[in-house]
């Protein structure tokens, strides 16, 4: 039973990363178009633009806090 749920967290996960893996370069390709806009709604989109794209790197970031990458321990033995 405890590994069906790992399965189905692992699956979860993966189908949450490549969800994501898509979706941020479409983020940044939104935003670059912004630039095309006139100035009134460049500035709007922009703005939202970059809190969309912050969003997801946080998440990745606040999941990596902790965690020391040169050697893959945490940082509070």
């Amino acid at each position: 039973m405890t590994y069906l749920w790992f399965k189905a967290f692992h699956i979860v996960g993966i189908v949450s990363w490549f969800a994501g893996m898509f979706y941020l370069p479409r983020l940044f390709v939104y935003h670059a178009e912004a630039n095309e806009q006139p100035e009134a709604v460049r500035k709007i989109l922009q703005q939202q633009y970059q809190v969309m794209e912050k969003r997801p790197l946080s998440h990745h970031h606040d999941a990596c806090d902790g965690f020391d990458h040169s050697h893959g321990d945490r940082h509070d033995h």
